[in-house]
């Protein structure tokens, strides 16, 4: 090829790939100023270990801090959490522009296979546009997937090299680092070469033996966190090894269908009833037999065939039933399992159909449609679980989810159609103790105590006693929650043991304290009041609410000096309270300290100049001052 021919297809590359950049922008603008969604604050909005140097430690040396372990994944988490805080845009670009990447990328690749410049771009484009992508790419949670896939393609490119074995097993550990659905590839690459040259050599096989280390030891983590943090054990789980063959069939025919037909997509799709009837193994049955068939066809109809379902078979199959991951709770199925997997479909149907591309362009026109209708429910999370409910009528889990956004609104309407959900959540699942607990926030919205309580007991019996951790704090939670209600239909003694059971189960949760403190203080127990204070600080030192709640009890109860030595505590860490600042300067003022009583108000009137207390207390320090009372001694 002549440089000016090589310039110019060079430039008609690069003037695609932007092109294809753009179409994604536009495809997925809808989502783009989008909302966290469901996981996003376990990966993201609320996880600690993103605000901090010690944390970006933690996210690769300490298993448990992040709720799988896919270290490359949530560094780039890190780095946008400090780059962006809360705000979801930088997020939602940052996954649509790597899904870009990965279809320019899957253009080399299948450029390096041997397949057309035409042939791999509408490749490229089928796969950046299809609306089943949407769920991987329009997540913040699923970035995972994205990034994943990005590695994975770079490793296949410089695996095609030739010359950079080195390089494509450092990329291959890194798309394990980000999410180990990768641990297929090596297998993928010895379906190529099998492709390619017909057979497999030992020499082959010996190359791609760290591949296979890597796989496996990333694998093996995953299955074992599944298991141990993630908590994909029990009933949900206990599936036969029959049954999982079953799942496994039908998810393959699944995948397939919609990949052709991207009809009725669900966030979370129906979970299938297990039966073992004849129906239920054809799908096996026929996924098997079309392997079959495309193996003995191989001489007639090439290689491609067969390497591609196998290819496609095999990128599914940690996600396809065989091996338990926490979703198959809601569903066996999802459409960001099938993020990689797709790719080499789309490819044997564009090479199969090579003299259609003018209908192929049609079909990339069409799917960008459909993307651009789909993204519009992951904007919000109401939005996501009201479309799912539409095509779902029987996820619990979905529900839920929409329950508890609408509890939060606060308003009526929104309270009773979160009841309503949760009844229904009950009926769909009973004994469903997370549940109870947020009927029994919505209750206390409402104001309706008594039901409250009745919720909130129910909770108790589906959690059981307590053991440690977590559940100790949860609940510590429900009965300090119980004692709110009990005091607000007047029932102090009722009250009263709950916010000490709530204490019994975790000292150091702060909140009984807090009520039981204004339970004693209204009932003129100000000396319980203080002790239980004390008793808190003991298990947490410096606790800002507790010190301040302490210093006005010690003001009432008359013990100035005890009082401003926990004032100044409480300003220490809370510099900026005018209304404490105010109080303190009162308190220095009474034991004749005015000097230091002008200081606070003056403080205090710097934060907030409107703070009608603060100005006459500093006038009266003023005048005070002024007068010659002397200052008494500190006691």
């Amino acid at each position: 090829m002549s440089n000016d021919a090589h310039d110019f297809h060079r430039t008609r590359n690069l003037w695609i790939a932007g092109a294809l950049m753009l179409a994604c922008l536009a495809a997925y603008w809808p989502a783009l100023r989008g909302e966290f969604l469901w996981d996003d604050d376990r990966h993201v909005s609320e996880n600690r270990a993103l605000r901090s140097f010690d944390g970006l430690r933690r996210i690769w040396f300490e298993r448990g801090s992040t709720p799988q372990y896919y270290p490359l994944a949530h560094t780039t988490f890190w780095v946008e959490y400090h780059l962006f805080g809360s705000r979801t845009l930088g997020y939602h670009v940052d996954n649509v522009l790597l899904h870009a990447l990965n279809a320019i990328l899957v253009w080399r690749l299948l450029k390096k296979l041997s397949f057309t410049d035409v042939q791999g771009w509408i490749t490229a484009w089928l796969f950046a546009l299809h609306p089943l992508q949407a769920e991987s790419v329009a997540w913040v949670s699923e970035r995972k997937n994205v990034l994943s896939l990005c590695f994975t393609l770079l490793a296949l490119i410089a695996w095609t090299e030739r010359g950079f074995p080195i390089v494509s097993l450092v990329m291959f550990a890194l798309a394990m680092l980000s999410k180990t659905v990768a641990c297929s590839m090596p297998a993928v690459m010895l379906l190529l070469i099998w492709w390619k040259q017909g057979r497999v050599a030992w020499r082959d096989v010996i190359n791609l033996v760290p591949f296979f280390a890597i796989g496996l030891l990333g694998a093996w983590n995953t299955a074992h966190m599944e298991g141990g943090t993630v908590g994909a054990v029990g009933p949900d789980w206990d599936i036969a090894m029959p049954d999982r063959a079953i799942i496994a069939g039908r998810a393959a025919w699944f995948y397939a269908a919609k990949l052709l037909w991207p009809a009725d997509l669900i966030f979370s799709y129906p979970r299938w009833t297990l039966g073992r009837g004849g129906v239920f193994w054809l799908f096996p049955a026929s996924a098997v037999a079309g392997l079959a068939a495309l193996w003995l066809l191989r001489h007639r109809i090439g290689r491609g065939p067969v390497v591609t379902v196998l290819i496609f078979c095999g990128v599914l199959v940690p996600a396809m039933g065989l091996f338990n991951t926490y979703p198959m709770r809601y569903s066996f199925v999802a459409d960001h399992f099938q993020y990689a997997a797709g790719i080499a479909l789309v490819a044997l149907i564009v090479a199969s159909l090579r003299r259609l591309a003018p209908i192929m362009c049609v079909a990339v026109m069409a799917l960008g449609v459909l993307t651009w209708q789909r993204t519009h429910v992951y904007a919000s999370p109401e939005l996501l679980w009201r479309d799912t409910i539409a095509k779902n009528s029987s996820s619990w889990m979905v529900r839920y989810n929409l329950g508890v956004i609408l509890s939060a609104g606060g308003d009526t309407n929104s309270l009773n159609e979160a009841l309503r959900l949760f009844d229904e959540v009950e009926r769909l699942r009973p004994q469903h103790e997370h549940a109870d607990l947020s009927r029994a926030i919505a209750l206390m919205r409402l104001e309706r105590w008594g039901d409250a309580i009745l919720s909130y007991h129910k909770a108790l019996l589906a959690l059981g006693p307590p053991n440690s951790g977590p559940e100790n704090r949860r609940v510590a939670e429900i009965h300090d929650q119980i004692g709110v209600a009990s005091l607000r239909l007047g029932w102090r003694d009722d009250a009263e043991k709950s916010f000490r059971r709530a204490i019994d189960v975790d000292p150091r949760f702060r909140d009984p304290y807090a009520h039981l403190a204004e339970l004693y203080e209204h009932e003129q127990r100000v000396g319980d009041a203080a002790a239980l204070c004390e008793q808190l600080l003991k298990e947490r030192p410096s606790d800002p609410p507790t010190l301040l709640i302490l210093a006005r009890l010690l003001d009432r109860a008359g013990r100035d000096r005890d009082a401003i030595e926990r004032y100044h505590q409480y300003l220490a860490a809370k510099p900026d309270d005018a209304q404490a600042l105010t109080s303190l300067g009162i308190l220095l003022g009474r034991t004749g300290e005015y000097e230091e009583a002008i200081k606070s108000f003056t403080a205090a009137l710097a934060i907030d100049p409107e703070l009608e207390s603060a100005r006459s207390g500093l006038g009266m320090a003023l005048m005070m001052k002024r007068s010659g009372v002397a200052t008494q001694p500190r006691r």
